[in-house]
């Protein structure tokens, strides 16, 4: 087979394989172009469009310099035009046109309450120069030369408020722009239960109420309406008529109270006498009242409880010994309530309360008048008995009425409290007495001398004065200016214990005379003087013809006294009580008439 011929791999395609190629041809893309342009042309454009701005700026600054000085056309405060002004005229105008809304009282309205409101009071003073700083002057603010081009708007004067005045003032006004809300209540009368309507109130809010003002103060808008807020009660009508519907259960029938063994039943009528419904937490309570409880029990029963006897003072051999007490029985009032409260809320059969005795202790046990500190004589006084029997009578029952009467610290002495009722009932005795020469008989006669005798050791024991009268004319039995007369529905003997010990008090007929002793703790040192007689009228003879007409010596002669007390705490040297009383005795001129009979003393 013949051979195939080579392929030639000569150097001639070697040779053109390296012959030097031609440069293909390059294009520029828009992007390449348009950058060179760029770069070409910016720095003029760059400069055309600065001297623009600054040539815009230049007029708008300009523009508004030129605008600097006045206000913008068509501006108001309030209502009052200030455009075109500059600063001077319009604060000016400001000042004289809107001030005197702000001195003279505006009438505030909330729905149909009216209130009056003094911008003065409340601290309320215009800023015409802040007002109108804000307005103008020099500014690069945009609005500013809007304003000026285009006109201006109404604009907010500027106010200076004192806080505290102004909600004092408001405060005040609120008063008159405000009705409370009306509770709903639930009560009872004559055995049933009755309700009340709740009711809203209304008032205003004040940071609103302010807001309202403020905006309308300075403005002839008259009067300033200002929003009301309802206000809503505690007790809503349906927390009334949830708790009216209980109180109606609890009048559907008596109440039956068991105690010791015994069975009381109290009507609806009655037990809801003893209940008081109290608000309460939104809400309300029934209250019974246990003492008025066992008042119905007490009424319906006899015999149920032992009274208490308290420890009290007696007299063995002249000198006070206190004799014990002894306890009593008292119904629990607590858990008499509590029990009732809850038998009211049952039905009909099962509305039963249950309650127990308790002891009830004395008043005053023997520690307690132990701790009185009586126990000396402290002062004593006497003075003499005429030989009237009735009169002395009356002063024997007086007496015996006032022996153990204890006086605690600070309470009083009161003779007539203490003696009366001054009636035959009360054992005393109709004594003759003679007034102004005309004999007559009164029940009580001689009781005066009581008076005397207690004034005078309430007087040595340092006790206060609170009131006594020492009588119209002296009667020598006396030391005068330091006596006292009674005369009930009138004139009383009152002395205070104002020691920080009790002062028990003793008295007895004895001797020809009356005594009264008080017998304490010694406090106090008593000094006293009794000054000369002065202003001194003799008594002379007077001449009567009535039919019961007594004839009367000449008695004593009228003059002026004074007594001085000074009365000083021993443990502290303290001059507690330093008084002079002063007194007038007419004199007690005798009288002739045609019957001759005694006289009485007193």
């Amino acid at each position: 087979m013949p051979e195939k011929p080579e392929k030639k791999t000569d150097s001639v395609a070697s040779e053109k394989s390296q012959k030097p190629k031609k440069p293909e041809p390059t294009y520029a893309s828009l992007d390449e172009i348009d950058n060179e342009e760029v770069r070409r042309t910016w720095p003029k454009a760059l400069g055309i469009a600065a001297a623009s701005v600054l040539v815009l700026a230049g007029i708008y600054v300009g523009a508004q310099w030129s605008y600097a000085s006045t206000v913008a056309n068509g501006t108001t405060v309030a209502g009052i035009d200030i455009g075109g002004l500059g600063k001077e005229d319009a604060t000016q105008k400001l000042t004289e046109e809107l001030m005197p809304r702000l001195t003279e009282p505006a009438e505030l309205t909330a729905e149909d309450l009216r209130a009056s409101f003094d911008p003065t009071e409340a601290g309320i003073t215009l800023d015409a120069d802040a007002t109108v700083e804000e307005l103008i002057g020099f500014s690069m603010a945009p609005q500013r030369l809007l304003a000026h081009l285009t006109g201006g708007d109404e604009v907010e004067p500027q106010l200076i408020i004192d806080d505290s005045a102004f909600a004092e003032a408001l405060e005040a006004a609120a008063v008159d722009l405000e009705e409370e809300p009306v509770n709903g209540t639930v009560s009872f009368s004559g055995g049933e239960a009755i309700a009340s309507t709740a009711e809203d109130g209304r008032g205003i809010d004040v940071e609103q109420a302010k807001a309202s003002i403020l905006d309308a103060i300075v403005t002839e808008n008259r009067p300033i309406a200002l929003p009301v807020v309802s206000k809503e009660p505690e007790i809503t009508q349906e927390i009334t008529d949830q708790y009216f519907a209980q109180a109606q259960e609890m009048t559907v029938g008596p109440i039956t109270v068991e105690v010791a063994e015994t069975s009381v039943e109290i009507p609806v009528k009655d037990f809801t006498k003893t209940i008081s419904v109290k608000a309460e937490s939104a809400g309300l309570d029934f209250v019974f009242d246990g003492e008025k409880l066992a008042s119905e029990v007490l009424e319906r029963t006899s015999g149920l409880l032992t009274e208490a006897e308290d420890a009290h003072f007696e007299f063995e051999n002249g000198k006070p010994i206190i004799v014990p007490g002894k306890a009593g029985t008292r119904i629990d009032s607590e858990q008499l309530a509590t029990n009732v409260k809850q038998a009211a809320t049952q039905p009909i059969g099962e509305r039963t309360a249950e309650v127990a005795l308790v002891e009830s202790a004395p008043q005053d046990s023997v520690e307690a008048l132990e701790a009185l500190g009586v126990k000396e004589k402290v002062a004593t006084f006497s003075t003499p008995i005429t030989n009237d029997y009735l009169r002395t009578e009356n002063l024997k029952v007086a007496a015996k009425r006032i022996t153990g009467y204890l006086v605690k610290p600070g309470e009083e002495f009161d003779l007539l409290e203490v003696i009366g009722p001054v009636t035959v009932a009360n054992g005393y005795h109709a004594a003759g007495v003679v007034v102004n020469g005309i004999h007559t008989e009164g029940v009580g006669g001689g009781l005066s001398q009581v008076a005397t005798t207690t004034y005078n050791t309430g007087f040595f024991a340092g006790m206060t004065d609170i009131a006594h009268r020492p009588h119209s004319y002296w009667f020598e039995r006396y030391p005068a200016g330091r006596e006292s007369t009674i005369f009930v529905g009138s004139i009383d003997m009152i002395w205070r214990n104002d020691s920080p010990h009790g002062v028990l008090m003793r008295s007895y007929v004895a001797d020809g005379k009356l005594t009264v002793e008080a017998w304490s703790t010694e406090t106090y040192k008593v000094e006293t003087t009794t000054s000369p007689r002065s202003n001194v009228v003799a008594a002379t003879m007077t001449t009567m013809t009535a039919a019961n007409c007594e004839p009367q010596p000449i008695g004593s002669p009228g003059f002026t006294v004074t007594v001085t007390r000074k009365v000083t705490e021993i443990e502290s040297g303290e001059v507690v009580i330093d008084e002079a009383n002063t007194w007038r005795y007419k004199p007690d001129n005798g009288v002739t008439c045609k019957k001759a009979s005694s006289k009485d003393d007193d």
